[in-house]
């Protein structure tokens, strides 16, 4: 590919180590093996305490470890399974122009053409305010033998062909009809902050931003401020609209309208973003519109991992986290993962002990005591003064022996 660039630089590790100025241009650090595992010790404490990840795969035979070093990943999009519609159905003042625009639209009145080409958001809304009409203002069908009788409803926008009647399917060319009905589960979902989106919004992180706090952080506090101060306990809406059977038009107008109530949240949450950064004696350019924007987007579905230093990972006794999982590790369980996270772990003590490899040698099972030892090691590094009886399952010692450290 011509157009991408790279560049090497052939100096040791060790050389590179006196600071942080030759890592800060990267985003990541990928450390392939074998490293030492005092420079390693050194080169994760220095990542971890600038906030940049550290990578460190290690392939063993069939098996593949990457143990992932952060204090902090930020998810704004999880591209979750059922992703909800987010068209505010249920609080339609939130999309200036949607009622007047559905009001409109009659239904009687249009040619047939025209009204089996008319957007099933059209028909929802319209289903709803008879609904309203016969269950009281601002009622929604929550239930499914609601959301059953919307349907039944639903199919009242059919236009009848000689020998069908109202209550009968959508016909062919009533598609739109069709994909109302489809839609209802998904598009009548209540409007609301989402359970995750809410405890982030609670976390220390969020409340007690500093100078060094990071943009998702500042920007999440901002978008806080938005749900209690402009949002009337809502979300930014999203700004896009399904596919549906349309003609142009109409659905040009209808995405305009969502898109125009987008920008308008968006801009709200920027200002909330500028009024943090200069509280927080920051620039209030240092966070750009477009970063607010795709956050807004994305406000349903936010989520942070926490990650576990590296020293923590090596830490002895009960404050190691990886100590909690002994019990429950199936120890005489070959396809455990975390008894391959062990073997990988054990693996490289052998690495560093002999200068070579397990199994890379005349006799590769000859080495299988000394794999034995090292994965007790690697358990009373875990264990510290705890007691443990764990027992590597033999099959895996025998693999890794097998597979020479490749």
């Amino acid at each position: 590919n011509p157009d991408v660039k790279g560049e090497s630089v052939n100096d040791p590790l060790e050389k590179l180590m006196h600071g942080y100025d030759f890592f800060e241009k990267f985003s990541c650090v990928i450390a392939c093996e074998p490293v030492s595992e005092p420079l390693l010790n050194k080169l994760a404490s220095l990542l971890w305490k600038h906030g940049t990840p550290l990578l460190m795969p290690k392939v063993l035979g069939l098996w593949t470890c990457l143990r992932v070093i952060v204090k902090e990943h930020y998810i704004l999009d999880a591209h979750p399974e059922g992703k909800m519609m987010d068209l505010r159905l249920d609080q339609l003042e939130q999309i200036p122009g949607l009622r007047e625009f559905v009001n409109s639209q009659d239904l009687d009145k249009m040619a047939k053409e025209k009204h089996s080409h008319t957007p099933y958001l059209v028909l929802l809304v319209k289903c709803l305010d008879k609904w309203s009409e016969k269950y009281g203002h601002d009622a929604v069908p929550r239930s499914y033998d609601e959301r059953k009788q919307f349907k039944q409803m639903l199919k009242t926008f059919v236009r009848n062909k000689e020998g069908h009647s109202s209550n009968e399917n959508a016909t062919e060319d009533e598609e739109n009809v069709e994909e109302a009905l489809k839609a209802v589960n998904l598009a009548l979902q209540p409007t609301c902050v989402s359970a995750r989106t809410t405890a982030l919004f609670d976390h220390h992180f969020c409340c007690n931003l500093t100078r060094l706090s990071a943009n998702f952080w500042v920007i999440l506090r901002a978008l806080k401020d938005y749900v209690i101060n402009d949002g009337r306990g809502t979300l930014p809406v999203q700004g896009s609209i399904p596919d549906m059977r349309s003609d142009s038009e109409r659905y040009i107008q209808l995405q305009a309208l969502y898109r125009k109530a987008a920008q308008s949240g968006r801009d709200s949450v920027y200002k909330h973003v500028q009024e943090i950064l200069r509280s927080l004696g920051r620039s209030p350019e240092s966070i750009s519109i477009e970063e607010v924007a795709r956050f807004c987007k994305n406000a349903s579905h936010l989520d942070v991992v926490f990650g576990c230093s590296w020293t923590n990972e090596l830490s002895k006794g009960a404050n190691n986290m990886l100590n909690q999982l002994l019990d429950t590790a199936g120890e005489n369980d070959p396809t455990s993962l975390f008894n391959i996270y062990l073997i990988c772990r054990a693996s490289d003590d052998f690495f560093h002990s002999q200068g070579r490899y397990p199994g890379n040698c005349n006799s590769f099972e000859s080495d299988i005591p000394a794999l034995k030892s090292s994965v007790s090691n690697v358990i009373s590094q875990m264990c510290g003064d705890l007691s443990s009886n764990f027992s590597m399952p033999s099959e895996l010692l025998l693999e890794t022996v097998r597979f020479a450290g490749g």
